[in-house]
């Protein structure tokens, strides 16, 4: 009686899940008209978020130790969390934390603060700032990039306050996290010791420190990428319900740090159905129904963002191809052997992580290493990285070498790590080397490539990068109290995040009046507009021409490229004149704002 009813729990529990599957698929793509399923995105993601994280967070807490068993586990391990948190900080010494990939680290900073601000989850891109912290939202789009590193910032802002730099705290915890994942895995397959020499050799590529230590959205999709594979291997060894359920809330939280993967459902589904024993499929739970339903702001984002502008191409046939997937990989090769300096890659990594795949796959290949659950879990890591790479080389931005999506390689380098810990192990075993030396080799390579890191050797050219910092330098230093001005500027999305009142020339040009009156009355003291120069010519490129009402005053430029320069002007008022030329002796009103 007993089996019948568990039969009958199960045919319920996978009949429920196929269903709210289908209405998912059908109202994630189809169910709503495009502004209405807007609407639910930036009014709902917030929401979907906060129940995925509480019930993964749920989920993974049933599978902690009891006290006694973490105090045991503390006493063990307490060294490689302190070498991890060692790491994290020489890694934020060294290369200064920076927003680096524009306006991709800025978007998501601007989505953190919706979040935090009004629980929507868009992208503000033009805004003025009032007194007493009341602002006025201009104009907003909901962005391509996925909402869960924004919400995680946003979450840190409930904590802290408002702080821009709270995304690099995210990142310092979830660069922690990926350090002690990494241990945990090599340390369960070949020891503390392997373990240690793991986390040092992934922190020795400039490449994770440099991205660690930015504003972007690669680390946690790391750090959550190596939880689906930590879940997965715990999965393998104890295939129970509660595992099965671990990896599938992990999916929704995953789909959302980057766009490509939540292609890891196609491995998860087939790793359940081929490892759950068929009584383990009764004790799944609710949890277990409500996973399709949190992938509906991961469908109605592509839908609302399915544009050639978002995939930045010039049409949407040329985003994705079999001709990109070939060149790409092709020139993934050199990026991965770390032919240019500043790709941040390790060659001697590159080069012991080859013999160690050749090495492991004829272990397998001879039966060596034939016990099933070791087979099973590398299918699923294969499976993985396989779709992960395709999704990434078959696209028209997928090619590694590239300034901008050099990040792109991240994912890959614990692949790489895991690869030359084998070849490691495998020598000290049948070569008689001595193990001794790996953890000084490690510390050379970090000295090596740090470097590259602080330098910010992989981004530094990357015309945005410069034009920000030109400006941000420049407003700090003289005009460091954001409240007394309006920046103009024809990027001005990227300066939200800061709580500058920022508006595009475009927007001055069709408010010139409300502009102008807005300043006489001493709302704010003057217009600092940032303008794209074109040396040739002089004169401002198209989206930098300003009102020739407002007759601007340069006040530095700097040049950005050979064709161009950034000019930052100031307008201000003529009240200001006026009451000088009637009676020098008065001094004029101070302004709403005082400058700092």
């Amino acid at each position: 009686m007993n089996t019948i009813t568990d039969q009958r729990r199960a045919q319920i529990v996978i009949g429920s899940t196929l269903v709210l599957s289908l209405l998912a698929v059908y109202f994630g793509f189809w169910g709503f008209e495009r502004d209405r399923m807007e609407e639910l995105y930036r009014s709902g993601t917030w929401y979907f978020l906060l129940v995925a994280l509480l019930l993964w967070l749920q989920k993974l807490a049933a599978f902690m130790p009891t006290l006694e068993d973490a105090r045991a586990a503390w006493r063990r391990h307490w060294p490689a969390a302190a070498t991890a948190v060692m790491l994290v900080m020489l890694a934020f010494i060294a290369s200064p934390p920076d927003y680096r990939i524009l306006a991709d680290e800025t978007n998501l900073l601007g989505m953190a603060q919706a979040f935090y601000e009004e629980r929507s989850c868009h992208n503000p891109t033009q805004a003025l700032n009032f007194y007493h912290g009341i602002k006025r939202t201009i104009s907003s789009v909901v962005d391509m990039r996925p909402a869960f590193y924004p919400f995680l910032t946003a979450a840190a802002h409930a904590l802290t306050g408002y702080r821009p730099e709270n995304a690099f705290l995210v990142n310092a915890v979830a660069g922690f996290g990926i350090l002690l994942l990494l241990y945990a895995l090599v340390q369960a397959w070949y020891g503390r010791f392997w373990g240690v020499v793991a986390m040092l050799l992934l922190s020795s590529f400039p490449l994770f420190v440099l991205y660690m230590t930015s504003a972007g959205f690669e680390t946690v999709n790391l750090l959550f990428a190596m939880m689906l594979l930590g879940a997965a291997w715990r999965f393998i060894r104890r295939p129970q319900a509660a595992g099965a359920e671990l990896l599938f809330l992990t999916l929704p939280l995953l789909a959302q740090t980057r766009y490509e993967s939540a292609l890891a459902v196609f491995c998860v589904i087939p790793l359940v159905i081929i490892c759950l024993p068929k009584d383990e499929y009764s004790r799944l739970t609710w949890r277990t129904m409500l996973v399709p339903v949190l992938f509906l702001p991961v469908a109605w984002l592509r839908v609302i963002t399915y544009s050639q502008r978002a995939f930045q191409v010039e049409s949407i046939e040329q985003a994705f191809g079999l001709n990109h997937l070939w060149a790409n990989l092709q020139n993934a090769l050199p990026f991965f052997a770390g032919s240019e300096k500043a790709y941040g890659m390790v060659s001697l990594l590159a080069v012991t992580a080859g013999v160690g795949l050749i090495w492991l796959l004829s272990d397998y290949f001879n039966a060596r290493q034939s016990e099933r659950k070791s087979c099973v879990f590398a299918g699923f890591v294969a499976m993985f990285f396989v779709l992960h790479a395709a999704a990434r080389f078959a696209y028209f931005w997928g090619d590694l070498r590239l300034q901008y999506t050099s990040r792109l390689g991240i994912v890959f380098l614990p692949l790489l790590v895991c690869l030359s810990i084998y070849l490691l192990w495998q020598l000290t075993r049948t070569v008689g080397l001595s193990r001794n030396w790996a953890p000084l080799l490690a510390i050379l390579l970090m000295i090596h490539g740090w470097p590259v890191a602080g330098q910010n050797l992989a981004v530094r050219d990357i015309f945005f990068y410069r034009e920000f910092r030109t400006v941000r330098e420049y407003l700090q230093q003289h005009y460091p109290n954001p409240k007394g001005y309006i920046l103009v500027s024809d990027i001005s999305n990227l300066y939200l995040p800061f709580n500058y009142s920022s508006v595009s020339p475009s927007w001055v040009e069709l408010n010139s009046d409300e502009v102008a009156q807005s300043l006489e009355k001493g709302t704010w003291q003057r217009l600092l507009v940032v303008q794209k120069i074109n040396i040739a010519t002089g004169q401002p490129v198209a989206g930098s021409e300003m009102p020739a009402r407002f007759t601007l005053e340069p006040l530095y430029h700097s040049q950005l490229s050979p064709e161009k320069l950034i000019r930052i002007s100031v307008y201000e008022p003529s009240y200001k004149e006026k009451l000088k030329s009637d009676n020098p002796q008065i001094t004029p009103i101070p302004p709403i704002f005082a400058e700092d």
